[in-house]
């Protein structure tokens, strides 16, 4: 699970000022697009908001802020994919907010790993989890056997 920084309360009401500046550029750089009628994607998004706002944006900020990453997802051509799997679709449907586009910013860096290390990465962490069954299992077994002995004792 990810770890969600805690921001001083203070600090919400300029963090959520610069979020719906950053929405405002994405949703004009949008219909400027569709006014272009040119293809809405992650990059073109962030080279229009170059061009109209002299302001670099990278993708993640699109994937990061909810209002903005919502009018990319009505916007973007409809990809068909025969059988695509849904896993990280509702892996990340279940997430609210901020949370969702930090999931949608991880599962776009871990994409760009070589699947050999995704794989190493995989089996390292089952067998990891395979270790913890083992001593959580002899933890039971003693303190079955120790409230055992106490009944005895008794």
């Amino acid at each position: 699970m990810m770890e969600q920084r805690k921001q001083p309360i203070w600090l919400e009401p300029y963090w959520q000022t610069k979020r719906e500046a950053t929405a405002e550029r994405i949703c004009a750089a949008i219909a400027s697009l569709q006014k272009k009628r040119v293809s809405v994607s992650l990059s073109s998004i962030c080279k229009e908001v170059k061009e109209l706002n002299g302001r670099s944006i990278s993708p993640n900020s699109v994937k990061r802020n909810q209002g903005a990453y919502d009018a990319y997802l009505i916007a973007r051509p409809r990809q068909a994919r025969p059988g695509g799997s849904t896993g990280l679709k509702d892996l990340a449907s279940e997430l609210q907010g901020a949370q969702r586009g930090a999931m949608y910013a991880r599962i776009a860096r871990l994409r760009r790993e070589h699947k050999d290390s995704l794989i190493a990465r995989l089996i390292a962490i089952e067998q990891r989890g395979a270790q913890q069954e083992l001593v959580e299992q002899r933890l039971r077994d003693q303190i079955i056997t120790l409230s055992l002995s106490l009944r005895k004792g008794a």
